[in-house]
């Protein structure tokens, strides 16, 4: 029986249900250290603190101002999704994200040469590792919301193999500042990726330059932007560290 393409995101739908189990029909806070509670405030919190991350009803008459927030994605989805209450919106985040992270690195491993669905595997035990575990236990979920990190991986091994096309540069690009923007702990990991990737390219030889330098040229504009509004923003972070 062949494989239908719509049944590998159902069956990891499916899987994400199950592993972050009652996430998906819950309304109360999931994990078991404080951090899970300062993940929902963020959340909640966030169409106050968008614009200039001051919180007027912390600190009261003053007003705090958060100016790192550990994830501006998180941030965004706060923001647009307002209309649901935050230990919903986190619970479903974590069926979300382990849906979307296991889903992109399938697809990471079906560029490699693995087929569906055996593919899935990767996918599985790249949502089920102990880190993954681990933050979704201590309340970072939004660390799952990451399928920028295998997307990256995939689009970056693209354009450091032969064959590769500044259109891969470009998509390196953009996943790996989507990685950056999620949490700097996955920009931090997708720079060892960047690394040793960019090693492996030198090693086989036959590396179009065009598609590599793509890459770092688009990211200087937002990555200086990035660091410059970081370094600037002082006060604590919005949730977890503020690295």
């Amino acid at each position: 029986m062949s494989w239908r393409a719509w049944w590998t995101p159902a069956a990891l739908f499916a899987f994400a249900v199950l592993i972050t189990w009652p996430a998906a029909v819950t309304g109360n806070v999931l994990g078991h250290q404080p951090d899970a509670l300062g993940t929902v405030w963020f959340l909640d919190s966030a169409p106050r603190l968008f614009g200039d991350f001051t919180d007027a009803l912390t600190g009261f008459p003053g007003g705090v101002r958060y100016g790192r927030p550990d994830s501006f994605t998180l941030l965004v989805i706060g923001k647009l999704l307002a209309f649901v209450p935050a230990p919903r919106l986190y619970a479903w985040l974590l069926v979300v994200g382990v849906t979307a992270s296991a889903w992109a690195t399938e697809a990471f491993a079906r560029s490699l040469g693995a087929r569906a669905p055996w593919s899935m595997l990767a996918g599985m035990a790249f949502v089920s590792c102990g880190l993954a575990s681990t933050a979704m236990l201590e309340g970072y979920g939004y660390h799952l919301l990451d399928p920028w990190l295998p997307l990256f991986a995939l689009s970056w091994h693209r354009a450091t193999s032969p064959g590769g096309t500044p259109w891969h540069g470009a998509l390196a690009a953009v996943t790996f500042l989507l990685a950056l923007v999620t949490t700097a702990w996955l920009g931090l990991a997708a720079t060892l990726l960047a690394v040793g990737f960019f090693a492996g390219g030198l090693a086989r030889g036959k590396m179009s330059w065009r598609a590599v330098l793509t890459a770092p040229v688009l990211l200087v504009l937002p990555l200086g932007a990035y660091v410059v509004a970081f370094a600037a923003g002082g006060g604590a972070a919005g949730t977890g560290d503020s690295a």
